[in-house]
C-alpha cells in the first residue's frame, strides 16, 4: 500500500494527556483553526452533546408535543415550536378567544416536560386567535423551528 493511502486510512489519535499540545485543523473552507488538544476535546463533547440533544427534540419532545396537541385539537387553531434566547418555547393558539379549559392540562404539561426534558429549557404558552402579525411577536417565522398544528 502506497504511503499516502496508508496515512489516509489511520486515524489521527488526540489523547487526553496530550491536552497542551498545539493543533492545527484546516477545513476544506480554507480557514484554519489553531487550539489544544484539550480544546478539541472539549469541541468534540460539546458537538457530540448538540446531536443527542437534537435527536431528543425531534424523537421523544416533538412526538410528545403532537401527542398533546392532537389530544385537544378541538380547542386549537394552531401549535408552534420556537428557538427563544432562553430555549424553546411551545406556543398554542386557540382556535377562538382563551380557552380557560386548556390552563389546567397545559400546565400539566408544562411540569411534565420539565421533569421528562430537564436539558431542555422549554415555556408554554397559550395565545387565543391571532392574526400573523400577532403570531410573529411570539414565533418570528424566520426563527420556526417546527409547525405541530392539529391535522385538518
Amino acid at each position: 500500500m502506497p504511503a499516502k493511502a496508508a496515512a489516509v486510512s489511520r486515524p489521527i489519535q488526540l489523547k487526553f494527556e496530550e491536552g497542551g499540545r498545539k493543533v492545527v485543523v484546516e477545513p476544506d473552507d480554507r480557514s484554519s483553526y489553531r487550539m489544544l488538544v484539550r480544546q478539541v476535546i472539549d469541541a468534540c463533547h460539546l458537538w457530540n452533546q448538540q446531536i443527542e440533544a437534537q435527536d431528543r427534540l425531534t424523537d421523544e419532545l416533538l412526538p410528545r408535543l403532537q401527542k398533546w396537541v392532537t389530544e385537544h385539537a378541538q380547542h386549537l387553531d394552531s401549535a408552534f415550536l420556537a428557538p427563544r434566547d432562553t430555549g424553546l418555547l411551545f406556543v398554542i393558539m386557540c382556535n377562538g378567544p382563551y380557552d380557560w379549559s386548556l390552563e389546567d392540562p397545559l400546565t400539566d404539561l408544562d411540569v411534565q416536560l420539565a421533569s421528562e426534558f430537564p436539558d431542555f429549557w422549554l415555556d408554554v404558552l397559550e395565545t387565543p386567535l391571532l392574526d400573523d402579525d400577532g403570531l410573529e411577536a411570539f414565533v418570528p417565522a424566520q426563527r420556526l423551528v417546527f409547525d405541530i398544528s392539529p391535522a385538518e
